[in-house]
């Protein structure tokens, strides 16, 4: 881990579809990829990398396309691991994903060259709502492997128990969520977690990886158009 660091969202409903398809783009360095993933009737377009400068200019797509709309941008955050024991130890971060609408970011941060100012100020902005399960813990862990900080987070199980006047939310999970809200089955097999710190991520985990951000975005899309009980 040697890197060094260099609200709203509207959209016409999509279909309740999810699709295992993924379609790789061929790029011109091998440490890039931009992939498409079927998920929530979309086409998530991702891009996977360990490079400074390529999630630099994703940084700057999203702000160019969706800050022209003058909003407050809503983010969804998943961050993937590894344990320092193979049966238990510290957990740490290796892989950060993003996505706002049809965009999804894969960053591999644990092999990264550099850690581009552009996302430092992106998840300081404080414009920017991120919004995950657990998202206190993953931004906790950001911070302390990487010295990120991410300055306006809402988990979305605390979300969902105030906009439906429940706290059993409150101990959901993103796949009962997704289930719940976007009627899409989010897959969790432990058998995809092995070796996030890969220099080159295989299919199922980059799929595994773009679903978990989007699913976390578009939950948070659709409890934000829920008015409160």
């Amino acid at each position: 881990m040697a890197a060094t660091v260099g609200k709203g969202y509207k959209e016409s409903q999509p279909g309740k579809q999810y699709s295992s398809t993924m379609n790789m783009e061929p790029t011109q360095r091998e440490s890039d990829r931009f992939c498409y993933v079927k998920f929530y009737g979309k086409d998530i377009r991702t891009t996977v990398t360990n490079k400074g400068e390529a999630v630099a200019k994703w940084v700057e797509r999203v702000r160019n396309y969706y800050g022209k709309r003058g909003d407050n941008l809503i983010v969804g955050l998943d961050a993937e691991g590894y344990f320092t024991k193979p049966k238990g130890g510290t957990m740490h971060w290796a892989i950060l994903q993003l996505c706002v609408g049809t965009t999804c970011l894969v960053y591999q941060i644990y092999n990264t060259d550099y850690i581009p100012e552009e996302l430092v100020k992106f998840l300081e902005d404080t414009r920017n709502t991120f919004v995950g399960v657990a998202i206190k813990d993953d931004v906790r862990l950001l911070q302390e492997d990487y010295g990120l900080k991410v300055s306006n987070i809402l988990d979305l199980r605390s979300l969902a128990a105030h906009k439906l006047n429940s706290s059993l939310y409150e101990k959901s999970g993103l796949k009962s969520l997704a289930k719940e809200f976007l009627h899409v089955e989010l897959e969790k097999s432990y058998k995809i977690h092995y070796n996030w710190r890969a220099d080159r991520l295989n299919k199922a985990q980059i799929e595994y990886a773009s679903r978990d951000a989007a699913a976390s975005f578009y939950i948070g899309v659709e409890l934000n158009s829920i008015k409160a009980n």
